[in-house]
């Protein structure tokens, strides 16, 4: 999932909760210091109009995984099916989102999904300045 790259990690809705929920993790991360951290996604939805999508990162000050919690890092509307870019530099000290190990863990989740609903991402990658 580096490289908008055209090929595509997919998702499809939970028919127990009605939302789409993926879980990934980026390993290794590494950088000394870190001053700001950002996150890039490209990604499309079918049948999620007018849904959120939500995405989540794992906090390591709060315990660890997986009993401490997860900080929503951005919130975006679902208004169509095409391809969309998204950045946002994460709040705080951007290294408690890291494990010892350079481990990162992402929630993402997609309200109002019909039962055919589909995420498509191109890529999520990780920006360290």
């Amino acid at each position: 999932l580096y490289r908008d790259d055209g090929v595509r990690f997919t998702c499809t809705r939970d028919p127990g909760s009605g939302e789409i929920f993926a879980q990934r993790s980026l390993l290794k991360v590494r950088g000394t210091p870190i001053h700001t951290m950002s996150l890039m996604w490209t990604r499309s939805y079918t049948h999620c109009t007018g849904g959120t999508e939500t995405v989540e990162l794992y906090d390591w000050s709060t315990a660890s995984y997986p009993y401490g919690t997860f900080v929503t890092v951005a919130t975006t509307p679902i208004t169509g099916t095409g391809e969309e870019h998204h950045e946002v530099t994460l709040p705080g000290n951007p290294a408690r989102f890291l494990d010892d190990q350079g481990t990162l863990y992402v929630q993402i989740r997609a309200s109002s999904a019909t039962s055919n609903a589909l995420l498509s991402m191109d890529s999520f990658r990780l920006r360290l300045e």
